[in-house]
């Protein structure tokens, strides 16, 4: 073999050595946080204090429209929100606990509230609920708030029937008890006529017996 070809097949050799000690050589070790360095002035959230809010879903990405009618059923509002009947009752005491902490007047119907307190429950309600689906405007919040409202008048009004049907019930039975006085006092009477008719037959007949 000549010394040409041999210098040539080292060559190639240590060629294939060095590869292969870089290929075993330790590796650079690259950062986990690449995007964050060190001392970022991003506030951290950990231990950071969050409202208590009712564990609905995250915030419904949707924008939920108002119907166009005035008067918007339960099941209209479960239906455009994705609630369920429970989830309403959660806002609906939510919302209950809202006013309350305000002092809403709950006798004074929702069209008559003061516009500034009305804004001051959804702002307080939103704070405590942030993923609690409010739709367009706010009118979710609006309408739980005309329930509590509604409900309201509709037990002031139940009351009143109550106490109206208890009143008209005693005055019957005043009534009756009226009808009782006089009829006893008409058979009072008739017994004094028929004591009356009694004794003037009696004289009568006395007369008679002088008489002959």
């Amino acid at each position: 073999m000549a010394a040409e070809d041999t210098v040539e097949i080292l060559t190639e050799k240590l060629k294939i050595y060095q590869k292969l000690m870089e290929s075993f050589a330790p590796s650079i070790p690259v950062p986990l946080n690449i995007l964050t360095p060190q001392g970022s002035s991003t506030p951290s959230t950990q231990g950071s204090s969050t409202p208590a809010s009712i564990p609905f879903p995250t915030a419904v990405a949707k924008i939920i429209y108002k119907p166009t009618k005035r008067y918007i059923k339960v099941e209209e509002i479960l239906a455009l929100t994705d609630l369920k009947k429970n989830e309403y009752n959660n806002l609906l005491s939510e919302v209950r606990f809202v006013m309350a902490s305000l002092h809403t007047d709950f006798n004074i119907p929702y069209k008559s509230q003061n516009i500034n307190l009305i804004s001051k429950i959804i702002k307080k309600f939103t704070k405590r609920n942030p993923n609690a689906p409010f739709g367009e405007g706010n009118w979710v919040v609006k309408e739980l708030i005309k329930k509590h409202l509604q409900h309201r008048r509709d037990y002031v009004k139940r009351k009143n029937n109550i106490q109206h049907k208890k009143g008209k019930e005693k005055e019957k039975e005043r009534e009756r008890e009226r009808e009782k006085e006089k009829e006893k006092e008409r058979e009072n009477e008739k017994e004094k006529e028929k004591e009356k008719e009694n004794r003037n037959e009696i004289e009568r007949e006395n007369e008679n017996i002088k008489c002959k």
